[in-house]
Formats: C-alpha cells, sequence, structure tokens
C-alpha cells in the first residue's frame, strides 16, 4: 500500500466512525455566503457535481434552490446520511477514481480536496476539468497553511495561494478566477483560515473575451463624412447637416475620399448588424449550455443550437465581405484603380504581395490568409472559416453534384469552437482595416488641408 492509498483509508475510516459528530458539526453551518458567490457563475437550473458531499448541507441548499446535482464522497456512512437528507441517491466513490458522467455547470469541492496529496488533487483537477462547461466554474477549499500530514485522525494537505497556484499551473486549460482568504463558520473555530478558490477553464476566459471583443467593435459613423459648416442660433454653435460626401468634382483629391467614404458607410453597417449577430450567439451557447448539459455531436441537434448556428452562419458570409472591403480600400490607397466588381480579398492580396513596392504593406494579410488551419495552434482561421463558408454553399447548393464527398461524414461541432474561430477571423479583417483607414485618413485630410480627424468632433 503507498503513502497515497494510506492517507485515503485512514481518512475514510475516521469519517465511518465519526459520521454522526461530522453531521451534527457541519450540516446546519451557515454557507450561504460561500453558495451565492459560487452560483452567480452557474445558468439558473444548471448540473452541480457536489465533489465531496458530506452529510448534503450545500447539496440540499443547490437543491432547493432549482440545480440539478449530481452528490459523490467517499464515506459510506456519510453517503447513507446525505442520501436520507437531500432525498436523492449518492454516490460512494474515492475521489481519484470516481468518473464524473456528462457535464457540468459547476463542480463544487468544499473542503473535499483537502485530504489529497498535491499529486493526487493535480489529477483529480485535472479529470474534474474535462467535465466542465466552458462557461462553468468550478469551488475548491482548503485550510490555509503549508500543513502537510494527519490531524484529529485524517491526512491535511493544506494550501496557501502560492502552492495551490503552483498546482494549477500544471493543468494548462485551467486558471484561478477569484481567491478569497476567510475564516471558518464554525462557532469557536473563527481562528482557523481558510483558502477558496473559483477555477474556471482558460477556454471560456479566452472565448468570452473573443466573442465580447466582436460584440464591441465600433466605428465613428461619421469619420469619413466631412462637416461643410456650422452656424451660430442664440449664441450657439449648431452643425448644420450639410456634408461633402455628395461632391461629384473631378477633382482625384475627391474621388479619393468620395470612394474611401463610401466604402467605410458599408463597412459600419456591416459590423453593426456582425455585433447583433454576435450578441445572439453569446446568448444561444449560454443557454445552450443550461438546456442541454448532455450534448451530443450525434444528437438532432436543439431549436436553440439551430438558431445559434444561424446567427454563425450570418457572421461568416458578412466576414468575407468585409475581407474583399478590405481590398477595395487598399485599391483606393495604392491607386491601383481596379474595377469594384473584380475585387477578390485572396487573390488580389495575392496578387500584390508579387510586387515589390506593395510587398511590405500586403504581406501580412496575404500571410495570414495562408497559415494553415490548425485548432490545436489555434492558427489559420481565415482558412477554417473559408472552408467552413464552403461547406454551407454546398449544403445549400440546388446541384446535388455540388456537394463536398466529406461534409456529410462530418460530426458537427459545438457551436462555441466554431464561434470562436469565426471572432478570430472577424477580429483580424477589423485589424487590418483600421490600419488602412488611419492611413487613408491622413492621405485624405492632407490632399483636402483638413484637420486631422478627431471623433470628440460634432
Amino acid at each position: 500500500m503507498n503513502n497515497e492509498q494510506e492517507h485515503t483509508d485512514r481518512t475514510l475510516e475516521y469519517y465511518n466512525n465519526n459520521a454522526s459528530a461530522f453531521t451534527a458539526d457541519t450540516q446546519n453551518v451557515d454557507f450561504s455566503d460561500f453558495q451565492k458567490n459560487f452560483l452567480q457563475y452557474i445558468p439558473e437550473g444548471g448540473r452541480i457535481l457536489d465533489l465531496g458531499c458530506g452529510a448534503g448541507r450545500d447539496s440540499k441548499a443547490f437543491i432547493d434552490a432549482g440545480y440539478k446535482v449530481d452528490a459523490v464522497d467517499g464515506s459510506a456512512e456519510l453517503c447513507r446520511i446525505a442520501e436520507s437528507y437531500i432525498g436523492q441517491p449518492v454516490t460512494c466513490a474515492r475521489f481519484q477514481d470516481f468518473e464524473p458522467e456528462g457535464m457540468y455547470n459547476g463542480i463544487w469541492a468544499c473542503a473535499s480536496l483537502l485530504h489529497l496529496s498535491p499529486e493526487e488533487i493535480h489529477a483529480v483537477l485535472t479529470k474534474m476539468a474535462e467535465h466542465l462547461y466552458p462557461s462553468g466554474c468550478m469551488y475548491v477549499s482548503f485550510k490555509y497553511g503549508d500543513f502537510s500530514g494527519y490531524m484529529n485522525g485524517r491526512f491535511f494537505q493544506n494550501m496557501t495561494e502560492k502552492s495551490f497556484g503552483q498546482i494549477i499551473q500544471l493543468i494548462p486549460n485551467l486558471y484561478v478566477a477569484e481567491t478569497k482568504t476567510t475564516s471558518d463558520v464554525r462557532p469557536g473555530r473563527e481562528s482557523e483560515m481558510w483558502l477558496n478558490q473559483i477555477i474556471r477553464l482558460k477556454m471560456h476566459k479566452d472565448s468570452s473575451r473573443l466573442i465580447c471583443q466582436a460584440i464591441e467593435v465600433t466605428f465613428e459613423k461619421h469619420r469619413f463624412t466631412l462637416r461643410e459648416a456650422y452656424e451660430e442660433e442664440n449664441g450657439d454653435i449648431r452643425y448644420t447637416g450639410k456634408v461633402i460626401s455628395a461632391i461629384k468634382d473631378k477633382d482625384s483629391n475627391y474621388e479619393i475620399y468620395n470612394a474611401t467614404s463610401e466604402i467605410y458607410q458599408t463597412i459600419v453597417a456591416l459590423c453593426e448588424n456582425i455585433s447583433i449577430s454576435f450578441s445572439f450567439i453569446y446568448d444561444g451557447i449560454a443557454r445552450l449550455h443550461v438546456e442541454h448539459p448532455d450534448w451530443n455531436p450525434c444528437n438532432e441537434p436543439a431549436a436553440n443550437e439551430k438558431l445559434t448556428f444561424y446567427f454563425i452562419e450570418n457572421v461568416v458570409y458578412r466576414t468575407s465581405v468585409l475581407w474583399d472591403l478590405l481590398a477595395q480600400l487598399y485599391n483606393v490607397y495604392w491607386g491601383l484603380n481596379k474595377k469594384t466588381t473584380s475585387i477578390h480579398a485572396k487573390i488580389f492580396f495575392e496578387e500584390c504581395n508579387e510586387k515589390v513596392d506593395l510587398k511590405e504593406e500586403s504581406n501580412p494579410i496575404y500571410s495570414y490568409f495562408e497559415e494553415p488551419d490548425d485548432s490545436n495552434s489555434w492558427t489559420g482561421h481565415f482558412k477554417f472559416v473559408k472552408s467552413y463558408r464552403n461547406q454551407l454553399a454546398h449544403r445549400i447548393s440546388p446541384n446535388i453534384n455540388s456537394f463536398s464527398k466529406t461534409f456529410a461524414m462530418q460530426i458537427r461541432q459545438h457551436p462555441l469552437p466554431v464561434a470562436c474561430r469565426v471572432a478570430e477571423d472577424y477580429l483580424k479583417a477589423i485589424g487590418f482595416i483600421n490600419e488602412v483607414l488611419d492611413k487613408l485618413d491622413v492621405v485624405i485630410r492632407e490632399k483636402l488641408d483638413i484637420a486631422p480627424y478627431d471623433s470628440k468632433t460634432p
């Protein structure tokens, strides 16, 4: 028997022999503040795993609040007490051996993992992370400090922010989202300190950041709308509403302005609609986690999933237009005078990349287009989106011969990773668009002899 197994056996023996006393000590303790803090991350009606439920205090609180709870504990006696208290079966299993079924919106491990060695804590958290929805979280708590050994018949592994952080650093897809040190809530034990941690998936951190960034993309509507005149009325300056965008002067200075202004207004309108689509995507994915916690790619997609993919497809097609508009902006900036109807971004930048005088500016865009599609290294989003768009086109084509040979054989993906890669491609396009807009802004203002752009100008 190794040391870790001995630690577990002795600790479980203690709980089996002292189950009644432990229940009396913990079952009625007010832990509502900690529960509420945890539940703010969990959607209503979400699925929670109580990993180390003890006498069932927290499981009952979650069930009473309308959540679906799976309770687990290693002590057979505590499982029996918890089953009676919460009115549903409790799984009796050692954490090291327990294999969760399905996915959870939240995993609650209150004062339970502290009976494991650091190596076992790492292994259990790694396994639990595989059963956590991207938007979910885990709560863990430990006695605060550096102690490791037996105390009152049980093995304890205390933790500090540093020691627990060292474990989390070894789990690539997890990060500590919230840390709080608190006093023991049991009467007479206020001097005992506890480390409370909220852990989340990095995928959620990154995906939320990406989709929220996409939602928040905005452009100043009047940036390329030159104000012609102001009038004074009752001592106040009032804008007349006149603009220069309708000028059809043959002067090339105004031609570059008019061309830029027209493309810019199209970009503004497109991005407003894309922002709305990403808002629906964000909400749709969040609802999908709650309504279908056992999501399976082989099952018939639910209505909400179909709606989410509808908005993803909406963004995909609109972003392809944005890439062509980027090419049109560079067509204006470089003075190439190509017909806009014949400009397609991929071909346009490939050709420009071969020209010595344009290569420096065109190469970053062309290189992005050529990145291999690799979800593991998180590169090649343009190629991913292009392939996805082509599959959509084949799917709706009236010509049966145009169907991709592999499309029908592909198992559908969850909308979250698709949405993230689409968002990456969209944000990349926006970045390149802003770069060329800044260049055009300087050129136009120099040619028209007007002051630099200031979004605060009325």
